[in-house]
């Protein structure tokens, strides 16, 4: 009787342990990591009537979101691209922006950046210049601009309104998307719908509690 109270304790103990290791701790972390992908807010960082749009990262989550990475998808077509610009996406490249990786507006203009809790971060995201054929909205690059031929913006543009999504990775969170949109009216950014946060994808382990 003994002996089968002792085996019986140990079996409890070993599914106990086996339970905590293959179920609990791994749903623990994958809450952690979801709480912390959906404590991201972004909002348009845009004066009316000024010549630069920027996008403000906030991490109110508890930890911080190390190499945050921001590529930008557009929905312009080739007849919206200007040429004479230093850019990745000209005439003779592709139709419209895909995926394409813009800059933080920090010193050196790097493409990654730690977000720490409570912290806000811009990204650079459009600039409207007055170029040699007119007025140019600039998407930038990881890179920049394109003020220098080593600094090539993302896309130059015919000003007009546009709209897309700002997928935001990093090393530590959930990939996520935004709905955005970049106005220009006139000479000048006009003010845009605030950053719409998608829904997560509905894959395991959040097909119960993805969606807010």
């Amino acid at each position: 009787m003994d002996g089968t109270v002792v085996f019986t304790s140990a079996l409890t103990g070993v599914l106990s342990g086996a339970i905590g290791t293959f179920l609990i701790a791994p749903a623990r972390e994958r809450y952690r990591l979801w709480a912390l992908s959906s404590a991201m807010r972004l909002e348009s960082f845009t004066p009316e009537g000024g010549q630069h749009h920027r996008i403000l990262i906030h991490n109110e989550g508890l930890e911080t979101i190390v190499d945050a990475i921001a590529y930008l998808t557009l929905n312009n077509d080739q007849k919206d691209i200007l040429k004479g610009r230093q850019a990745f996406e000209g005439m003779e490249h592709r139709s419209g922006v895909r995926n394409g990786r813009l800059s933080w507006a920090v010193a050196g203009n790097t493409h990654k950046i730690d977000i720490f809790p409570g912290e806000k971060q811009l990204l650079n995201f459009a600039q409207l210049i007055q170029g040699q054929n007119g007025l140019e909205l600039l998407i930038s690059s990881e890179l920049g601009f394109g003020d220098a031929v080593d600094k090539p913006a993302r896309v130059s543009l015919k000003p007009k309104r546009y709209s897309g999504i700002l997928t935001i990775v990093s090393k530590n969170i959930l990939s996520r998307d935004f709905d955005v949109e970049i106005v220009v009216v006139g000479a000048a950014f006009g003010k845009p719908a605030e950053p719409q946060a998608r829904p997560f994808i509905r894959k395991w382990p959040f097909v119960i509690a993805n969606r807010r």
